[in-house]
């Protein structure tokens, strides 16, 4: 066995183990990076370096140049250095709208978004998800809201007290709304449906459309789910050009602001609201609504991407940093 193996042996610890294991079990590393832990992981076990690079299809030159930096560096090795030339001409809020795109429903007639559809698609928008000029409606569903009252009535809170409430309580079925946030003045429309279908979407849909000045433009900002994305509504909002939509990240509906107003409507009625009916609910929420719309002021967005990319930096530092701590 040679100096270079025995060095490699060496420095793969049980520490060290377990992290090229995490590298390669992630399913966010890089694949070049994923390469160079198997290729340390084989040599590890004191595998020749042609046998690695036929088992893992590269070159024996590319084989002997990770051991020889894992050897000198540990774990930090296996990265890439920092490379000198231009900057980065986008930040982190432009790679999310990307990322949106990238994962929204792809143009009618195609199965999947291509390089050149998605550079087309935000050219069009000039990367910015709401045209100059369109109103930006936030629009959503909630379902099974669940009409009941407790079996007992709240005995009130007093002084040195809390508020207690019976756990027990009566169900009278439940309640499906979808709702439409104008997203530059905080204002919400709801609607009572049936069912969360196509049908019942895009005649909500048609209902903003009878509502809402005719010249502007309406840009809708909506989640994945299933009668957002049916062919039923994709052909409704073809048939209708004054319409466009974004969809959110599939699993970060929470980027959508009518989602907030329903935390809200949660937390200041249906969480201890008592409602004797369905339509004792639908009636509830509607009043809800509309004393909402009375002092309705539009949610300040507090993300701040670029911020996040920093704390996310500092949580997975650099090739270099990571040089130094070892």
């Amino acid at each position: 066995m040679g100096r270079a193996a025995r060095l490699v042996e060496a420095a793969v610890t049980v520490k060290r183990r377990r992290k090229l294991n995490r590298i390669i079990a992630s399913g966010s590393s890089e694949q070049r990076l994923v390469l160079r832990a198997r290729i340390i992981l084989a040599a590890a076990e004191g595998t020749p370096n042609a046998v690695i690079a036929a088992a893992l299809g590269c070159s024996v030159l590319t084989v002997r140049t990770w051991r020889g930096r894992f050897a000198l560096r540990g774990i930090p090795g296996l990265f890439d250095r920092p490379r000198t030339g231009r900057p980065a001409v986008h930040g982190p809020s432009v790679r999310l709208v990307v990322v949106a795109t990238a994962t929204a429903a792809p143009p009618d007639g195609q199965t999947a978004w291509s390089h050149v559809t998605i550079a087309a698609h935000l050219d069009e928008r000039g990367v910015e998800i709401s045209p100059a000029g369109a109103v930006l409606v936030s629009i959503d569903e909630r379902t099974g809201i669940q009409a009941k009252t407790r079996t007992y009535p709240e005995i009130p809170l007093r002084p040195g007290r809390a508020a207690r409430r019976e756990f027990e309580y009566v169900r009278y079925g439940t309640v499906s709304i979808i709702a439409a946030m104008d997203v530059a003045t905080g204002e919400v429309v709801t609607e009572r449906i049936g069912r969360n279908t196509s049908a019942a979407f895009t005649a909500f849909l048609a209902m903003l459309d009878e509502r809402t000045d005719p010249a502007p433009h309406i840009h809708l900002i909506m989640d994945n789910g299933s009668s957002h994305t049916a062919g039923a509504t994709r052909a409704w909002l073809k048939a209708h050009p004054r319409f466009s939509a974004t969809y959110t990240p599939k699993h970060a509906s929470w980027l959508n602001m009518v989602v907030q107003w329903f935390g809200v409507l949660t937390r200041r009625l249906l969480r201890r609201g008592d409602f004797t009916s369905r339509e004792d609910l639908d009636a509830q929420i509607t009043a809800f609504t509309i004393l909402h719309n009375k002092t309705a002021q539009p949610y300040q967005w507090s993300y701040d991407a670029d911020a996040e990319h920093a704390r996310y930096l500092e949580r997975h530092p650099s090739p270099t940093s990571l040089t130094q701590a070892a």
